[in-house]
């Protein structure tokens, strides 16, 4: 696999031909085994940024988790974040969550 994704043939994987990999994995396809793995470490992240664990991701949460990380974000940066899901509730489930991180990914 690392052969494959080499494209440049240099024997190490940058983040483009990583990109590129992932981006040919399908990695949010429910019938791929790649997909449901990295699906699952998505759930995991998902939840640990759920800090009120209502099953959407708010303003309150990425606040705290960003603080916590250390890197704090300004408002209109937290609300970019969430303004990247699509719904204008201010929040973002699981699956526009997934959404947001297959496009940061591919």
């Amino acid at each position: 696999m690392i052969a494959e994704a080499d494209s440049d043939g240099d024997g190490a994987v940058d983040l483009h031909e990583f990109q590129q990999l992932l981006a040919s994995a399908e990695i949010l396809s429910s019938t791929n085994s790649f997909a449901r793995t990295h699906r699952a470490a998505l759930r995991r992240v998902f939840n640990i940024l759920d800090a009120d664990m209502d099953g959407l991701l708010g303003l309150d949460d990425l606040r705290a988790v960003m603080a916590m990380s250390g890197q704090p974000l300004a408002e209109c940066e937290l609300d970019a974040m969430l303004d990247a899901s699509g719904n204008s509730t201010g929040t973002m489930d699981f699956c526009a969550f997934c959404s947001l991180m297959g496009s940061i990914l591919i």
